[in-house]
């Protein structure tokens, strides 16, 4: 005769296997959805790009979170730094996939208040930037060497700070361009509806922006020209002067010495190859997160770089490739940043930064 041992047995087995198979043991992010965070309006490169990414970050992460975008433009990506900083919520529910501040921070500009080392890093990446100019600007580019016989360049920006417009007035001071800084316009629409009605003659734009809106739209219809692209780092800290990505336009150093006979040196030149290193794409989540969200979250954006989907459809799009960093590794590129020649962040904040502590804007031309 069967005992009642025997008879529940069983069945108290499969309740174990069940209850240590359910929810309970699921994935961090499993049913859940995270608002990624970009601090520039629809339509820009810094959206494009993430909108990109996403779907192969939901696919690698555990759990598969959707992923959506929350725009929340202003200050030239400030203002969702800052938020994310300062309220983003610790569930991992809500992160960041914006351009970085870190230049900011490093020369105390004005409305600067994260400190980056504090966020929960989740990975880096660094896109290839680079300067364009209408052609009929006075009297007229024909070539890139062209720019420095122009006459009333205008400049358009994003904001004082913006690290790549900062990037872009710097490397116009190198080569001695005379020109105007005009600010804000709050995203890449509305620099490009300047460029049409000639408010604006340049801009300073990450490749993503180029090959999708001004190549395509000015440059191939020969309204544009693609002056030269701004240095590029490996993750050594070397200085890409040859980029097959770029066969249309000569780095800016080689433009410097095509017009000066010489590399570019001093100063000056180091500062614009900081300003490089301190403008990574960074995925971040507030500080104090979640520790296994930020766990997942990491495995997940590593895992989605290396996917050859991914690649293929980056290199589709964008014609370039991202240089990436993990989660782990993000603390190392930011102390690396932060170790800033003395005389770059003199050079950097007295000319080009707004201070805190001044409350005054760099030099203008």
């Amino acid at each position: 005769m069967r005992t009642l041992r025997s008879i529940f047995m069983p069945s108290l087995f499969a309740v174990a296997i069940i209850l240590f198979s359910g929810p309970s043991f699921a994935a961090y992010y499993t049913g859940k959805t995270i608002a990624v965070l970009v601090g520039f309006p629809p339509g820009s490169s810094a959206t494009l790009v993430v909108r990109n990414f996403i779907p192969f970050w939901s696919k690698h992460t555990p759990g598969n979170p959707q992923f959506v975008v929350k725009n929340k433009p202003g200050a030239g990506g400030q203002n969702a730094v800052n938020l994310i900083y300062e309220k983003g919520d610790k569930k991992g529910l809500t992160i960041l996939f914006s351009p970085s501040k870190i230049a900011g921070e490093v020369m105390n500009a004005r409305g600067q208040r994260a400190v980056h080392n504090n966020f929960e890093i989740l990975g880096l990446v660094y896109d290839k930037h680079m300067t364009f100019s209408l052609t009929k600007v006075g009297p007229g580019l024909k070539k890139p060497a062209d720019i420095v016989k122009a006459n009333g360049i205008k400049m358009a920006a994003r904001s004082p700070s913006s690290t790549l417009d900062v990037t872009g007035k710097a490397a116009l001071d190198l080569l001695g361009v005379k020109y105007k800084f005009v600010c804000c316009y709050r995203g890449a629409a509305k620099m490009y509806a300047a460029m049409l009605t000639n408010e604006a003659h340049l801009g300073n734009v990450g490749i993503s922006g180029y090959r999708s809106r001004y190549e395509p739209n000015l440059v191939k219809k020969g309204q544009a020209i693609g002056l030269y692209y701004l240095p590029t780092l490996t993750p050594k800290g070397d200085v890409i002067t040859q980029d097959p990505e770029f066969p249309d336009m000569p780095a800016l150093s080689e433009l410097y010495k095509e017009l000066n006979g010489k590399e570019p040196s001093g100063t000056l030149w180091e500062g614009i190859k900081w300003l490089r290193m301190a403008s990574p794409r960074m995925a971040v989540a507030a500080p104090g997160t979640n520790k296994q969200a930020v766990a997942d979250l990491r495995k997940g954006f590593i895992a989605a770089q290396k996917d050859p989907e991914f690649i293929a459809a980056h290199e589709k799009r964008f014609g370039s490739k991202w240089i990436y960093f993990s989660g782990e590794e993000g603390a190392g590129v930011f102390n690396k940043i932060k170790n800033a020649d003395p005389a770059v962040v003199k050079l950097l904040s007295t000319k080009y930064f707004v201070s805190k502590a001044k409350g005054k804007k760099g030099k203008k031309k």
